[in-house]
């Protein structure tokens, strides 16, 4: 698993980028968005709105979106 944070086209909010998940057949990724919270922490959040586990911590979310791309992780 890889994983990168980007600015896609200068809209001020990163995303997260999950790259290289799978056996090496199916090398699947997945893009997620940040928001800003009440707290003002900075958590990752699944396409439906739902934070992703580690409020803020890259690591973590990138570990979570992984476990949902693979489930043998």
């Amino acid at each position: 698993m890889h994983w990168k944070i980007t600015e896609p086209h200068a809209t001020g909010m990163p995303v997260l980028v999950v790259t290289g998940v799978g056996d090496g057949r199916a090398n699947l990724s997945e893009t997620v968005r940040a928001r800003v919270a009440d707290d003002g922490t900075i958590p990752f959040v699944w396409s439906w709105g739902d934070d992703i586990a580690g409020r803020g911590d890259v690591g973590a979310a990138a570990r979570a979106v992984a476990r949902v791309l693979d489930p043998r992780m």
